[in-house]
């Protein structure tokens, strides 16, 4: 009689365990591979960052997913990294989804992944690499998708404004033009525009131009293009117009700061909730799995009993167990996640405090300084100290790597480098050391000699990128 019981329940289950291993082993590696893409995409939407990381990485590691798939997944995973600005991992996932995209040999998909690989090197300064993946995007881009031709021109003008070769950069803007005339609405286009002209000295057109698009809606463009006008005003001695220039600037970058911390505020407490939220399911799925193990073995224990009620003891006392664990290891993970939290609330807060010494340390030195008598930018010694402290800040022992890698290199090519990885224009630099722009181009590539750096691809920027590590 016991045995028949026992063989009973084990019938019993055999259903439901037949149909939960069939469902695993019939899923094909594509659609598994489907359905770890789709699921992280819902952790994205929830803001669950490091679980969607986890299902990408584990969808991407399968074999026999296919190269559409494969292709999906590594775009998933590059712009993940590149909001994480971790470019190593990106540049390797836009490496496989260039390879996945040869296997589907669709050339569409094989001229957009180049150009994202063009943009990705363009971040990291490697502008020669830039310029030559953005140029195979353009030329294998099909005739139809004029659209995409014109922004591949665009992103090669941004390439060769940085390395100011302004032939190029026009060329590349006419071409855009001729491919997609909408592309001249784009604000990048006119930003691109603007340094063009600013290049050519052509003032009055730039400043036509600028005026007519301060009235655009781009916070960023606004910013840079008040920026170029007020350079331009400086450089003529219009000291009035630079000073109005200068104050609106001043207020739309307060304006601007102010909506990134409320939107940053506003996110924090979302955050926040939904993490206390979430953090609630936990706690009400592990109080409702351990009423069901506890109802489970209720049911258990009433058939066990017949059989053996020895074995019954045991198996409650077991389970007793177990549960006392489980619930002390989840109060071990709770108070963890809070220590994690305030390590991460203590470093968000020490951040935005050494952003605003750092920003307000650079610019009242430069906007609050005397001028001399030719109406040059006069910094003394305890302003050029000021912009050394603050570089080292940003680039940990900058300067003091410099000087150890250069003896021989002098307080003036220090602070010049300086200037330089500050991002600071070269119109300012110009200012600065009473020596016009393109001095100070001509300043960079002796440099350059001076550190025996010859490649002629690279910019001063990136020779110094090593002292930066």
């Amino acid at each position: 009689m016991k045995k028949i019981m026992f063989l009973t329940l084990l019938l019993g289950l055999f259903p439901i365990l037949g149909t939960g291993c069939h469902s695993v082993i019939s899923e094909k590696p594509a659609a598994q591979a489907m359905r770890l893409l789709r699921q992280g995409e819902d952790c994205m939407q929830h803001e669950q960052e490091d679980s969607a990381l986890q299902l990408w990485l584990q969808a991407a590691d399968m074999d026999g997913v296919g190269a559409e798939v494969q292709y999906e997944l590594n775009s998933r995973l590059a712009r993940f990294y590149e909001q994480k600005n971790m470019f190593l991992l990106q540049a390797e996932r836009l490496q496989k989804m260039l390879e996945a995209a040869q296997q589907t040999q669709e050339v569409q998909k094989i001229a957009h992944t180049y150009y994202n690989i063009g943009v990705a090197e363009f971040t990291q300064a490697n502008y020669g690499r830039a310029a030559s993946s953005l140029q195979r995007a353009y030329a294998m881009a099909d005739a139809d998708s004029s659209l995409f031709r014109a922004q591949c021109q665009l992103m090669l003008g941004q390439v060769y404004l940085q390395t100011e070769d302004t032939d190029a950069m026009s060329t590349a803007l006419a071409r855009a033009v001729s491919e997609h005339d909408s592309i001249c609405h784009d604000e990048l286009f006119h930003l691109t525009q603007a340094y063009q002209l600013y290049y050519e000295q052509d003032y009055d057109k730039l400043e036509q131009h600028i005026a007519d698009w301060l009235r655009s809606d781009g916070s960023y463009t606004r910013i840079e293009l008040l920026r170029l006008l007020a350079d331009v005003h400086e450089g003529q001695g219009q000291m009035a117009l630079a000073l109005e220039e200068t104050r609106r600037l001043a207020a739309l970058t307060d304006s601007v700061r102010a909506q990134e911390a409320s939107a940053a505020t506003a996110r924090i407490h979302r955050l926040q909730h939904d993490h206390q939220m979430t953090q609630a399911a936990q706690q009400r799925q592990v109080l409702r799995s351990q009423m069901n193990s506890r109802l489970l073995g209720l049911v258990l224990i009433l058939v066990i009993i017949v059989l053996l009620s020895a074995y019954a003891v045991a198996a409650l006392r077991r389970r007793a167990r177990q549960a006392q664990e489980a619930e002390q290891e989840a109060r071990r993970l709770a108070d963890e996640a809070v220590r994690n939290e305030a390590e991460v609330r203590e470093m968000n807060e020490d951040l935005q405090r050494r952003y605003h010494e750092h920003l307000y340390a650079i610019l009242l030195p430069i906007l609050n300084t005397k001028r001399n008598k030719a109406g040059h930018i006069d910094l003394n010694e305890e302003a050029w100290q000021l912009i050394e402290e603050n570089t080292n800040m940003v680039l940990p022992d900058f300067a003091a790597k410099l000087r150890r890698a250069y003896p021989a290199m002098s307080s003036e090519d220090v602070r010049f480098c300086c200037l330089v990885m500050m991002k600071v224009p070269n119109p300012v630099i110009a200012n600065i050391f009473s020596i016009s722009p393109t001095s100070v181009s001509m300043r960079k590539q002796r440099m350059k000699k001076k550190m025996d750096e010859q490649v002629a691809t690279e910019t001063l920027e990136a020779c110094l990128k090593k002292y930066t590590i």
